[in-house]
């Protein structure tokens, strides 16, 4: 996340808030052993009493505990850097105020799709197979970013089923957007194809650069890291602008 400075400072402030959210609601965890068994502790608070509960990590719970063992860990490390970052501002994202279809609801029903095989997969990132070295780019920028997203998702359009390349999900707006690299203009064949299915995304309501982001390439050419971040950071402040509100 080297390149997470570059968004907009509302959503910093924003991320900042629901990371604290997040670490309230996550119990505080210790490991330890019982009986040479590895043990994970939960201690919360019910009714003002403590409540001091152990579980084996090799039991359902005990793991669901360790899971949440370690993304209180990684948001920890994610607040560090944001309490460095973020600059208290007079004015706020408010994700109610706009309608979207492509909302938290939207995301959350969304399944990543993926490729199977060397032809197709034979690129990798992170142990996630994709179809070219453009589309492996975007997924390091988007990590780079600290943004959330799901390859090769599914979606319905009219009669038909497409693959947008990534959907990229922006809790602090409550709202995702769509990536798709169209890497071989130069084939007649490949752009009059995707051509159609930019169309079908457009018909859908998906506006481009605030819905939709579209990167482009050709065998020999594919669009730099630093406008592949700019692109993006551009439709997140495009977002803020659409969603501040002024604190008065």
């Amino acid at each position: 996340m080297d390149k997470i400075a570059l968004l907009p400072p509302e959503v910093l402030q924003a991320r900042l808030g629901l990371i604290n959210k997040e670490l309230n609601s996550i119990p505080r965890l210790t490991m330890g052993k019982h009986r040479g068994v590895s043990i994970v502790r939960e201690n919360r608070y019910e009714d003002g009493m403590r409540i001091k509960s152990e579980y084996s990590i090799s039991s359902p719970h005990g793991r669901e505990l360790l899971a949440l063992s370690k993304r209180r860990s990684d948001l920890l490390s994610l607040k560090k850097v944001l309490d460095q970052l973020v600059v208290p501002s007079s004015s706020f994202i408010d994700p109610g105020m706009i309608d979207t279809y492509f909302d938290k609801s939207f995301w959350e029903h969304l399944r990543s799709g993926g490729v199977d095989g060397y032809e197709e997969g034979r690129y990798e990132h992170n142990g996630m197979k994709l179809r070219s070295r453009g589309e492996v780019v975007i997924a390091q920028v988007l990590d780079s970013l600290g943004l959330e997203y799901k390859y090769e998702p599914s979606i319905i359009i009219g009669d038909y089923r497409y693959n947008p390349d990534f959907a990229v999900y922006l809790p602090e707006f409550e709202r995702c957007f769509f990536i798709e690299f169209l890497g071989m203009l130069d084939k007649y064949d490949y752009a009059a194809k995707n051509s159609s299915k930019i169309y079908s995304y457009m018909s859908s309501g998906m506006v481009i650069n605030r819905d939709l982001l579209l990167f482009y390439g050709t065998q020999n050419s594919m669009p730099s890291v630093e406008d592949i971040v700019e692109d993006i950071v551009a439709l997140i402040s495009k977002w803020c602008r659409m969603y501040s509100v002024c604190d008065t």
